[in-house]
């Protein structure tokens, strides 16, 4: 084989390679020619022709490709004709690789399968041609199979690092939920490795040898990412003295995640608000004005500081220096009242509304003023 796949000692045996001649007299002999190109090309099909003339009974026409020691027939025919001239297509197994633009860029020849099977390799360059490149499998009769395969640039995949926590926190709070995910752009999540520190700042921090320490009191976390990409932590708050002054009022949380086929690490932040409102009671939905004997309805809201609804907490409701009555909030933190207003003669009136709890400090109390009509 030669570097541009050829032949370079083609050994081809056929039936006859020669014209037999005779004289000078008319040719009525049996004459048999064989024609084959001087090179043959393994990476394109070749034929080889063979003329018979002057033939006066049938004859068996056979053709064997001998090649590296192994016999191929061609043609193993009955010929009764008087004058034939027939070609015979021939071609090697062969696999070869097009690049975008149909350049051959590398071939395998006399390719045998084991077991119907066979593994090639084929490096491509530092800088490939991007596009779509085929593998075409050529048989020994002549027809050929493609699959095609595309090459493009690596782009490492890009994630985002989020962390979910509370936007507020009670000064109350003895525990911080705090989940820390990652997600490639494509929606997938992120297999890797997580650290992150949770942190109260000093509200002044001075200048001394204790370095990071002298500006927050932190705690770190870490961990693997779950099948979601994610970690979540149960953070401890006693750690930060939520009730203590001198520190600025959030916790800061600070996240990596390492991904662990590519070592690219990424960052995510974010805080909780910390509150010294306990609870926070609302008017909604109450009449703008009552009228005497009719009861008044309305019915007020009870919050903690991070907004989120108190269940099952007792609210005290009266009109302004009346007897209050007992409400009890539902799963949404609501209580619906009617008070009496039979005993009211006033333009206008006020109504309160209080709560027991966690009366340490906060707006736990709310009021309201509706017309007389």
């Amino acid at each position: 084989m030669g570097k541009n796949g050829l032949l370079i000692k083609p050994s081809i045996f056929l039936l006859l390679l020669f014209i037999l001649l005779g004289d000078t007299s008319p040719i009525t002999e049996p004459q048999y020619m064989v024609l084959l190109p001087f090179v043959i090309h393994t990476d394109s099909p070749e034929k080889v022709c063979v003329q018979l003339t002057h033939l006066n009974e049938s004859v068996t026409l056979s053709a064997t490709l001998e090649h590296q020691g192994e016999n191929r027939s061609l043609i193993d025919d009955v010929v009764s004709e008087r004058d034939v001239f027939t070609c015979i297509p021939f071609s090697f197994p062969l696999v070869y690789i097009e690049d975008p633009k149909k350049n051959r860029l590398y071939q395998w020849t006399q390719v045998e399968l084991n077991m119907g099977f066979i593994q090639l390799f084929f490096n491509l360059t530092s800088e490939p041609m991007q596009g779509t490149y085929t593998v075409v499998a050529q048989k020994t009769s002549g027809k050929t199979i493609q699959h095609s395969f595309s090459v493009e640039e690596y782009v490492l995949p890009k994630f985002e690092v989020t962390v979910k926590m509370p936007k507020v926190i009670t000064i109350l709070a003895e525990k911080l939920e705090v989940t820390v995910c990652g997600l490639y752009t494509f929606g997938k999540p992120v297999p890797g490795l997580v650290s992150f520190r949770v942190c109260r700042k000093f509200e002044h921090t001075g200048r001394t040898c204790y370095g990071e320490e002298d500006k927050a009191v932190c705690e770190e976390f870490s961990g693997h990412t779950d099948n979601y990409g994610c970690i979540s932590e149960t953070v401890k708050t006693k750690l930060f003295q939520l009730k203590r002054g001198g520190y600025q009022n959030k916790l800061y949380v600070e996240a990596k995640i390492k991904e662990e086929d590519t070592g690219v690490e990424l960052t995510g932040t974010s805080f909780s608000e910390i509150t010294s409102t306990i609870s926070k009671i609302t008017f909604e939905h109450s009449d703008s004005y009552y009228k005497r004997g009719i009861p008044f309805f309305g019915q007020v809201k009870l919050v903690d500081g991070s907004d989120a609804p108190i269940a099952n907490e007792t609210v005290r409701i009266s009109f302004q220096g009346g007897q209050a009555e007992n409400y009890t909030t539902n799963e949404e933190g609501i209580a619906q009242f009617a008070l009496n207003t039979s005993m009211l003669s006033f333009d206008t009136v006020g109504i309160r509304a209080h709560s027991d709890e966690n009366s340490l400090t906060g707006n736990n109390s709310g009021e309201y003023e509706p017309s007389f009509t």
